[in-house]
């Protein structure tokens, strides 16, 4: 796959300590496009400096509405790019992964490879995969380390919900009969909280999403 042909999507908030390092790893595979959702720490001084293409949100957003914008801009700017790999910019997700990624798509051209990861952050993360797998015959829904087709991306972006994650893109694809894999990947433990939380009020909208879809 060449470089041109893939943009890796990062949306951050408030990652001074990992944005740097996770972009400079993840340029080697890609053109990036990092989404700031108004961090409040350094973040968008040190992408400045480094010249990373990047757009902030004027206020906070959230992870879907960042994802979405993400998606809005590569399809934009982007050209003659063909896919978009989302990556968390915490490190969580390494980018080593990547090339993984890259040997199944080279083998078979599917429209979404989602990344399974090894251990969820969330007990609510482990009901959702469980019913989710058995409906669609896909894990690890919320797994931020997916590989998009642009070309079918399209079909679905004025209809993505800004509160499920982007599972939703997954259940809109298996409608569309596209086709998906799992890929198994490393995860690296944080040594902070997770953005998203690991709160009542994550697990109970996790647990939502699963009652939305199942």
């Amino acid at each position: 796959m060449q470089k041109h042909e893939v943009v890796i999507l990062i949306p951050c908030f408030n990652e001074e300590k990992t944005i740097i390092k996770i972009c400079k790893q993840a340029k080697k595979f890609g053109n990036l496009m990092v989404i700031d959702d108004n961090s409040t720490d350094k973040t968008k001084i040190l992408l400045s400096r480094e010249k990373i293409n990047f757009k902030s949100n004027e206020k906070n957003l959230g992870y879907e509405a960042s994802m979405i914008e993400g998606f809005h801009q590569i399809i934009k700017r982007f050209k003659k790019a063909k896919y978009i790999l989302s990556l968390d910019a915490d490190g969580e997700l390494p980018v080593k992964n990547i090339p993984k990624v890259f040997k199944v798509i080279k083998k078979k051209n599917f429209d979404l490879i989602v990344g399974r990861r090894i251990f969820f952050n969330r007990f609510s993360e482990n009901i959702l995969n469980f019913f989710f797998s058995l409906k669609y015959n896909l894990e690890d829904p919320i797994s931020g380390f997916k590989l998009y087709k642009i070309k079918q991306l399209r079909k679905v972006m004025k209809h993505i919900s800004k509160k499920m994650f982007l599972v939703d893109i997954i259940v809109k694809f298996r409608k569309l009969d596209l086709t998906m894999t799992n890929v198994d990947i490393i995860t690296n433990k944080r040594n902070d909280n997770p953005r998203i939380g690991n709160s009542l009020k994550s697990n109970l909208k996790i647990l939502n999403i699963a009652r939305k879809i199942l």
